[in-house]
């Protein structure tokens, strides 16, 4: 990697995230900077170091890549405004490295032996490798955020938006009446009771309960009726009685298919109380009072967590984006996308497209490299 005259060919290492960054604290923000990546990848500090001061820049940033550049290298060129490679060059995947191994390998590897096998050292770094995804993913989100679309693949693997439809109270049905024992015998076992029972009959202003999925799902979601049973399969998992609706849209300007049409009006309210917004118009009108980030159990989705959540509806309206939107969520590969929101956004509402920062990349006292 070259920056400004600095030959970095080689593992990006802190020494060379330095002297990068003194380079561009040395010149002026906005000259345009060209940057040559040649790189296997490197540690995970200096990389998102290297990136976000790149990510920072005001000037036009454009990203060589003659050859490769893997995993770190990738986390960097991201970052840039522009990215020109030769014809055979790649960029690899932005995995976290434990020592010399693959994350994802060590957890592997872990869990193909009895725990009484594996020794204490390897059962640490296993632990770290579960941890380094949720590290990497909010990074590489950080580091493009605001240079490439707010829009996902059908293949990635997101979260729902689901809302209830009220009236969502009532009492939970009587419990049977356990059998008559005969002469000498044992007497039935009672009926179960229904958690859910009837619901009452919803007043003004009627709460809205919401929720965002604890499990992800790819792009084929089986159309819109199929995205509501992903919500109300999550729902009846956690007692959550009532009907549920996800929050996403078909094609534009299609009224049906809405989402901001399709969910019911009242006051939108997370699970554990908070308030979301106080009607269909507070929804969309750019701010919410709290972001939709408590998951079915109750969780929340901590902030530094992918939060990505399929929608296909714009911010301000509530109708479908210009995206395909999975072509009609019927597809879970590579050859279609559609708009993304994000649980932990307030202030763009949904979908947002700017991510959050990221703390400091710690692994204990083992050196991560992605």
């Amino acid at each position: 990697m070259a920056l400004l005259g600095f030959p970095l060919v080689r593992y990006i290492s802190i020494q060379d995230s330095e002297q990068v960054l003194r380079a561009l604290r040395l010149t002026d923000p906005k000259v345009p900077i060209q940057l040559v990546l040649h790189t296997p990848g490197g540690l995970v500090l200096a990389s998102v170091q290297i990136a976000r001061a790149i990510k920072r820049h005001e000037g036009k940033v454009t990203v060589y890549v003659p050859h490769y550049a893997m995993s770190g290298g990738t986390l960097v060129a991201m970052a840039a405004d522009e990215i020109v490679m030769s014809a055979d060059a790649v960029l690899g995947p932005v995995d976290p490295q434990i020592g010399q191994y693959p994350a994802a390998s060590i957890v592997k590897a872990v869990a193909a032996k009895p725990v009484a096998d594996v020794d204490d050292n390897t059962l640490i770094l296993a632990d770290q490798g579960r941890k380094a995804p949720t590290t990497s993913k909010p990074m590489t989100s950080m580091v493009s955020a605001g240079k490439v679309e707010s829009s996902e693949r059908s293949s990635s693997s997101n979260v729902l938006g689901c809302s209830d439809d009220p009236p969502s109270t009532g009492n939970g049905g009587t419990a049977g009446t356990g059998g008559t024992g005969g002469t000498g015998g044992t007497g039935g076992t009672g009926g179960t009771a229904d958690p859910c029972g009837t619901g009452g009959t919803g007043g003004t202003g009627q709460a809205v309960r919401v929720f965002v999925t604890s499990q992800t799902t790819d792009g084929n979601l089986g159309g819109l009726a199929g995205a509501d049973t992903f919500c109300s399969n999550a729902a009846v998992a956690e007692n959550l009685c009532g009907t549920w609706t996800a929050w996403i849209s078909l094609a534009p300007n299609g009224a049906e298919g809405a989402a901001i049409n399709r969910i019911s009006a009242g006051k939108y309210v997370r699970l554990d109380g908070t308030v979301v917004a106080d009607n269909p118009v507070d929804l969309t009108d750019g701010t919410l009072a709290a972001p939709i980030n408590v998951r079915e159990d109750g969780t929340s989705i901590p902030a530094l967590d992918d939060d990505r959540v399929w929608t296909g509806t714009d911010a301000q309206t509530g109708t479908g984006t210009n995206a395909t939107n999975c072509l009609s969520w019927t597809v879970g590969d590579d050859t279609a996308d559609a708009q993304i929101g994000r649980a932990n956004e307030v202030g763009r509402k949904l979908p947002a497209s700017a991510p959050r920062l990221p703390a400091t990349v710690c692994t204990g006292s083992t050196v991560s490299r992605i």
